[in-house]
């Protein structure tokens, strides 16, 4: 009876397993699959999940300080690099006037030529008469120096302006286009110094006005001083003519030519070098006239050039700002 017993009870303890076993197995495997699949995960996307990057810039945008810097300084370096310039083109510009002197001179001390500087003093044309023959030509080749220094000063203006640019950009926006407002500062700067104030359109006003005949009236008082020195001699020859009328004439006549012709050689023997000296100091004097007409014409362009960009630069700026809250919005 009592192995009975035994028997019966080890059976029974033999076939109940302990439940915690079955379940521990499920969660395991659970585990184990949450675990592969998040592996996997990672795999495919080729790492750890990164928050997104802001895109980078497709264009570079120059600060409107640095740019209006750079306006500043190239208008000042155009100005610079055109005035030494204005003195060896007013040289050949001038040149004509001063191989016409002796030109002049040699027609001044002939008879025909007295007679017409008579005629013209005595129609106040005498200082016209001394410009068509000195200055013949010189309005437009002082509209030629006009072009060249405009041309000088915009060329300069671009180059010096270009190679601010480049050097403006960081090396890493070097691949990068400039931005739309930066172009459009750009071109309007170039654009303004070469159309504000060009120097052609102010040096053919001033060329209208007959500056070229102002320095020669203080000549032609001189020469007209002369020629009533001249008028007193021949009345004092006429004079000795106390003959009848058709000798009186005659006599008259030639005292006048004679004394016209006597005039003529002492004058030129005496007063030639003079008188040429004359007319070249007077070239000299209208040329450093130029000179300074021209100079100032090139700082007035500077200076208006500068103020025209400062208002750009307003426009450009509020655009700048306006871009900025843009992007912050």
């Amino acid at each position: 009876m009592t192995r009975t017993t035994l028997h019966s009870d080890a059976l029974e303890q033999n076939t109940d397993p302990p439940r915690s076993r079955h379940r521990a197995a499920p969660l395991f495997f659970r585990a184990t699959l949450l675990l592969l699949a998040g592996a996997a995960m990672v795999l495919a996307t080729g790492g750890p999940i990164r928050a997104p990057q802001p895109a980078a810039p497709t264009v570079y945008e120059i600060p409107a300080t640095a740019l209006e810097r750079m306006l500043g300084k190239a208008a000042s370096q155009a100005q610079a690099a055109a005035t030494p310039g204005i003195s060896s083109l007013l040289d050949t510009a001038y040149a004509p006037a001063y191989a016409a002197i002796p030109v002049y001179a040699d027609f001044h001390y002939t008879l025909r030529g007295q007679y017409s500087a008579l005629g013209a003093a005595v129609a106040g044309t005498l200082d016209d008469r001394l410009h068509n023959h000195l200055f013949d030509g010189l309005e437009q080749r002082l509209n030629g120096v006009a072009q060249l220094l405009d041309q000088r000063y915009t060329e300069t203006y671009r180059h010096v302006l270009q190679a601010e640019v480049d050097s403006a950009v960081p090396r890493h926006s070097m691949a990068l286009p400039l931005g739309e407002m930066t172009q459009a500062v750009l071109q309007d700067a170039q654009d303004r110094a070469k159309i504000t104030v060009p120097l052609a359109s102010v040096a053919a006003v001033a060329a209208g006005r007959g500056l070229p005949k102002a320095p020669a009236l203080a000549f032609t008082k001189r020469m007209a001083a002369k020629g009533t020195a001249k008028g007193a001699a021949r009345g004092a020859g006429v004079a000795t003519c106390a003959l009848s009328l058709p000798l009186a004439v005659a006599c008259g006549a030639a005292a006048w030519v004679a004394t016209d012709v006597a005039f003529l050689y002492i004058d030129e023997y005496f007063n030639r070098d003079e008188f040429e000296a004359d007319l070249r100091a007077l070239l000299d004097q209208d040329k450093a006239a130029k000179q300074r007409f021209f100079e100032q014409i090139l700082e007035d362009k500077t200076a208006a050039t500068k103020i025209a960009m400062q208002e750009v630069m307003k426009d450009f700026t509020l655009d700048e700002l306006s871009s900025v809250r843009s992007a912050l919005d």
